[in-house]
């Protein structure tokens, strides 16, 4: 994904891959009063290797038992929320959780993009703190640093919505935030962060 989005990025544009055919389509993303804003833990855990291969095979056991009940399933797209719901017990807890955010997170990226051409960006930014928590709770991939900032800024009027980036297990956190809010919000949770974990955190500003 990243290198896709360097080789094809325009400006004021998002895109939306599709991963599995690598086909892709733009959407328009005037920010216009908003902005994005990357928070840096400035940590990163040992566990990101282990802890995403062990992610990718739980996810691969939950859809060869989601097949085995509903044969029409071929990807995680195939599924329903349903679906997952009613194979809770086959599942178990751990691949249940893995199953249910993929499921959820899928549905989340469409909304996204629909919030994005309408300019609806309280709707972006709440999409954004609900993927954060199935991150965190379900897919179990952030860090008590992370959880931290995202915790923080919750609160903050100028911040819509705050998650996790990337890998996971550290690295940053990325707000959707009010234009000419971003050097008090930094200022702040700096001071809050540093005082939590002795870490200073980095900022950056995001075109």
């Amino acid at each position: 994904m990243d290198q896709f989005a360097s080789v094809f990025g325009k400006k004021n544009k998002v895109i939306k891959l599709d991963c599995n055919t690598l086909e892709y389509e733009y959407h328009k993303a005037d920010f216009k009063k908003y902005s994005l804003l990357l928070l840096d833990s400035n940590v990163k855990h040992t566990h990101l290797t282990s802890g995403y291969n062990d992610r990718r095979n739980e996810v691969e056991q939950g859809l060869a038992i989601i097949k085995n009940h509903f044969p029409e399933v071929k990807t995680y797209r195939d599924c329903t929320e349903n679906m997952i719901l009613k194979l809770k017990e086959q599942l178990g807890e751990t691949i249940f959780k893995r199953c249910h955010f993929v499921v959820k997170e899928i549905q989340r990226v469409q909304d996204a993009v629909i919030a994005i051409e309408n300019s609806a960006f309280r709707t972006l930014g709440q999409l954004m703190t609900e993927t954060h928590h199935g991150l965190s709770e379900e897919y179990e991939v952030s860090c008590e640093e992370i959880d931290f900032l995202v915790d923080a800024v919750q609160h903050e009027k100028s911040v819509l919505g705050p998650r996790m980036m990337g890998g996971g297990f550290g690295g940053c956190s990325i707000n959707l935030v009010e234009k000419g809010s971003e050097n008090e919000l930094i200022k702040k949770i700096s001071e809050q962060y540093r005082s939590k974990f002795g870490i200073e955190l980095k900022s950056y500003k995001v075109k």
